[in-house]
């Protein structure tokens, strides 16, 4: 198959790219005008602003993805593709069903035969929205105590329900931290109602059916500002957005083992933000219906014991977090050797 490459520029942002040198493919791979925000052991990722008071712009750029990849991507009867493409089609996916996500201005990538050599992706900044670990923090040191309580609960339940929505629309992200939830910046005021939307409840074993657009991460309501929008007689509605999705799947149904193994990621990057158990709990609850599904609670702490005894020292600070936890058991047994 040799090696080959391809390119995506959107069509009104052609001009845009062009101003600032990036005219094919190595010219984003090598383009240094932006500061590192994160870099990680497959990819790294950079912030650009090309105007002082413009808006601003990711550039994601995957190296050595994995020799594995190509052999998973048969196993489940794909075609070869870049993570880049893999995020674009799913960020896309995204958007056209109303969801909160970056729009996707330009990605690329490069193969030799089935095997990816690189790939960029440039997306536009999430304005007025940021991590929801982030967020906590700096709500946390902000606010007094009962506020602080009060509107963390409020956002809890907003991004359970998000990680409902996308599951019940048949959207697995295989990592839905914490980081890759993105919430407003400023979401609420004292003086606003809280937001309260029931979940529909769901049985054990079910998976809460898909909330009315709107509803978590969904769109499809007036939006006042800030990822707010209003609804019900002028009670705001609170969305939240997803990054990172390069690796999640689109089919019709998410499975219990996908669903599984979500959660457990989840649950365990709760351990470097300032939730407690109760907050953890009142996450699964919501992202239940209402009801805590009790068969999934227990493959989901399986889960998660098993991540932390296969990996002891990569997840020793978890392992130090849930030991200074005086409840419950289950979760004492995890780290106990």
């Amino acid at each position: 198959m040799g090696l080959h490459e391809e390119i995506f520029l959107r069509a009104d942002y052609e001009e845009f790219f062009r101003s600032l040198g990036l005219l094919n493919y190595d010219s984003f791979l090598t383009f240094k005008r932006g500061e590192e925000v994160s870099e990680v052991r497959d990819r790294i990722v950079f912030r650009f602003r090309p105007e002082a008071e413009g808006d601003a712009f990711f550039l994601k750029i995957y190296r050595q993805p994995g020799a594995n990849r190509p052999l998973s991507q048969c196993l489940q009867m794909q075609s070869p593709k870049t993570l880049a493409k893999m995020e674009a089609r799913n960020l896309n996916w995204l958007k056209e069903r109303g969801f909160v996500a970056p729009k996707v201005l330009a990605w690329g990538g490069r193969m030799n035969g089935w095997s990816e050599v690189n790939s960029f992706l440039v997306t536009e900044e999430m304005v007025g929205f940021e991590p929801f670990d982030e967020w906590l923090e700096r709500k946390k040191s902000e606010l007094p105590g009962k506020e602080f309580q009060r509107i963390k609960r409020v956002m809890i339940d907003r991004c359970a329900e998000a990680l409902a929505d996308l599951h019940g629309q048949g959207f697995h992200h295989p990592f839905p931290y914490l980081r890759h939830f993105f919430v407003p910046v400023e979401p609420l005021t004292p003086s606003e109602p809280l937001p309260l939307t029931p979940s529909p409840p769901c049985g054990e074993g079910e998976l809460p059916p898909p909330r009315v657009a709107g509803r978590g991460l969904g769109g499809g309501v007036p939006e006042i500002g800030g990822g707010v929008s209003e609804i019900r007689g002028g009670v705001p509605e609170i969305q939240v957005g997803i990054i990172d999705v390069d690796s999640a799947k689109i089919s019709k149904t998410v499975s219990p083992r996908d669903r599984t193994r979500g959660l457990a990621e989840l649950f365990l990057s709760s351990f470097n933000s300032p939730l407690n158990q109760t907050d953890r709990l009142r996450f699964f609850r919501t992202y239940c219906g209402g009801r805590v599904d009790r068969d999934l609670a227990s493959r989901v702490l399986k889960r998660f014991r098993q991540k932390l005894r296969r990996h002891p020292n990569r997840y020793a600070w978890v392992k130090e977090a849930v030991s200074r936890i005086p409840y419950p058991s289950a979760l004492k047994d995890s780290i106990s050797d």
